[in-house]
């Protein structure tokens, strides 16, 4: 029980002693971080786009798999855009 109360008072002591100095304050502009990165230029204003406005996709063409041995797990076993059978069942 001694051993544990010096060793608790032992990181007690470090983790106050982290606490000694302060941190400096760096001299020079205070840039905001979450601005967009421009050369001078004003960003470009995004798209304005309504709610219920479907928006366009572009997909590839669908292609069956006869050979696939196993699950979608990798970028060279993963198919594209993998066709349905014509009358699709409920696993």
């Amino acid at each position: 029980m001694k051993r544990f109360s010096i060793l608790l008072g032992a990181a007690g002591f470090l983790a106050l002693s982290a606490c000694d100095k302060d941190d400096p304050i760096l001299t020079g502009e205070r840039e905001d971080i979450r601005a967009p990165v421009t050369d001078g230029q004003a960003a470009p204003e995004p798209a304005t786009q309504t709610a219920d406005a479907p928006a366009p996709i572009r997909l590839p063409a669908t292609r069956a798999n006869a050979e696939w041995t196993q699950r979608i797990g990798s970028p060279a076993t993963r198919t594209d855009h993998p066709a349905l059978s014509k009358a699709p069942q409920l696993a």
